[in-house]
């Protein structure tokens, strides 16, 4: 999908092809499930999510879906875009709530579900633990989280997080933040990225929405994993099946009282008004 360019008219028609309400255009193949299933809980319309395969892919799509007013959508994570004032203001254009599907998807219902399910039902008041943990985690890397939207804006190509939580992680209790590693990474961005700089970078309320997905689900894994360890479980499980798993929670929770359910329901909405409009 992502080597062919088709012209305007035959993209406006893509939606009679697939006998579908409307074509959006994606990322990635997780992002195909996640926007599909968004639709068709939110607000009950079905779409066609095709993938594009690599985010300057996506954004090539989305730079013709509003120059040439195409009557497509197209939904990207929002990576720090949102943050910064970088993102494309128009309605048929949607972004994550926040900085990928995936700190939509592992909340921590989700995860101390998943925990559960894995483990048989053996572990009692994981939910609580669950939330704690999340939240010890989030205070942990609070400042990390800000230089990673600073080196953002600035275009510092600085590896400021990654994507591996182990990279943070205690030695010997894989599921805690590393204070000094933390510290010690802190202190090496400073020497690229200042204090004004971090200033410029926009204001984060609600630093959990800016983890990055991939760092998000590999510190989830970790967990999980522990969790299986401690009941004695030595089950693997991979990111596919975590994934799998934290997708039809998602189903469940936007037919009920998923957080961010509000937010997508409703840029769902604006988009397929624009489109029904056009």
């Amino acid at each position: 999908m992502a080597e062919l360019e088709y012209s305007a008219d035959a993209i406006n028609t893509l939606n009679r092809f697939h006998r579908c309400e409307n074509i959006i255009f994606v990322e990635g193949e997780d992002d195909e499930l996640f926007w599909s299933t968004v639709f068709r809980v939110c607000l009950g319309t079905e779409v066609v999510a095709q993938s594009m395969g690599s985010c300057t892919q996506l954004d090539r799509q989305i730079e013709r879906i509003v120059n040439e007013d195409l009557n497509v959508l197209a939904a990207r994570d929002s990576d720090f875009l949102r943050v910064n004032g970088q993102h494309v203001e128009d309605d048929r254009v949607l972004y994550t709530w926040g900085y990928a599907i995936e700190n939509s998807l592992y909340t921590a219902e989700c995860v101390s579900s998943i925990a559960s399910i894995w483990t048989r039902g053996r572990l009692l008041g994981v939910e609580e633990e669950c939330d704690a943990w999340l939240n010890e985690c989030y205070a942990a890397l609070d400042e990390l989280i800000r230089y990673d939207a600073a080196n953002a804006r600035h275009q510092c190509g600085l590896s400021v997080l990654g994507d591996n939580f182990a990279r943070f992680a205690k030695d010997g209790a894989k599921v805690a933040v590393a204070p000094k590693k933390v510290a010690t990474q802190i202190e090496t961005l400073a020497q690229t990225i200042s204090q004004e700089m971090l200033q410029l970078a926009g204001g984060i309320e609600t630093v959990f929405a800016w983890l990055r997905g991939h760092f998000l689900a590999s510190a989830v894994r970790q967990f999980i994993v522990g969790k299986l360890k401690l009941v004695g479980l030595k089950k693997q499980m991979s990111t596919d099946s975590m994934y799998t798993n934290a997708m039809l929670h998602l189903k469940h929770s936007l037919q009920a009282d998923h957080p961010h359910r509000d937010y997508y329901e409703r840029i769902a909405a604006r988009a397929v008004a624009v489109v029904a409009y056009a």
